[in-house]
């Protein structure tokens, strides 16, 4: 994920400096963590809707689910911060994954990975 945020720009990272390099990274780094936060958060809310509907199934399933997508954000686009933000459509989104339909031989959980070192 981050190094699709990193080739926004067409690839040109813009820093003359170390420092400003640093900062570049770091900078990256809490752009994923907020998107991985933000995908969590809907993922989270759609396995809780799928208990509360008593799909004990989907929701394990979906606890598989990787929060590392970036499909939905557009790293490409401008930011315009003179206007009034349009609402997100979170409940939306739950709603979309709380209805999924995995295909029947999903697995309902997946083996923990080790880390390499």
């Amino acid at each position: 994920m981050k190094r699709a945020l990193t080739h926004a720009n067409a690839g040109k990272l813009r820093y003359g400096s170390d420092e400003e390099q640093a900062l570049w990274n770091e900078c990256s780094w809490l752009l994923v963590n907020a998107i991985l936060y933000y995908n969590v958060i809907l993922l989270s809310a759609a396995v809780t809707r799928r208990e509360q509907r008593g799909d004990t199934t989907g929701a394990k399933q979906l606890q598989a689910v990787s929060p590392v997508a970036w499909i939905h954000v557009n790293f490409y686009g401008r930011s315009t911060f003179t206007e009034e933000p349009a609402a997100v459509p979170v409940e939306g989104c739950v709603e979309t994954l709380a209805q999924y339909a995995f295909r029947p031989d999903a697995p309902t959980s997946t083996p923990p990975r080790e880390r390499s070192a």
